[in-house]
């Protein structure tokens, strides 16, 4: 079994959007905060993905919320909607390498 690794920097290659989210988050989950790791033995919740702030199921094609979280904390908030803290938290991140990106407002 590898040894615990914490992804301290993503993966060489053009800068995608999860490239650049991971870097404005500083390698920490959106929700709690906590270091996300690359290899978690036995521990497959601790490892980062892709979270939609706006829930997939209801709003497809939501490009600016898109962040990054554990997947517990992914699972966690299920098809929820976002609060206005974490909008403002997005687009705060969005901000920092595409200011272009206007993330959806809950009053939009």
């Amino acid at each position: 079994m590898p040894p615990t690794k914490v992804f301290t920097k993503p993966p060489r290659g053009p800068m995608t959007l999860i490239h650049q989210l991971w870097l404005a988050q500083g390698g920490l989950c959106f929700h709690c905060g906590e270091p996300m790791l690359k290899h978690v033995p036995g521990n497959y919740f601790k490892r980062w993905t892709r979270e939609h702030l706006w829930p997939r199921s209801k709003f497809p094609t939501e490009y600016g919320s898109i962040v990054l979280a554990h997947k517990a904390c992914n699972n966690a908030r299920r098809d929820q909607l976002p609060t206005n803290a974490e909008l403002d938290r997005a687009a705060a991140l969005y901000a920092s390498f595409d200011p272009r990106v206007k993330v959806r407002n809950a009053a939009d």
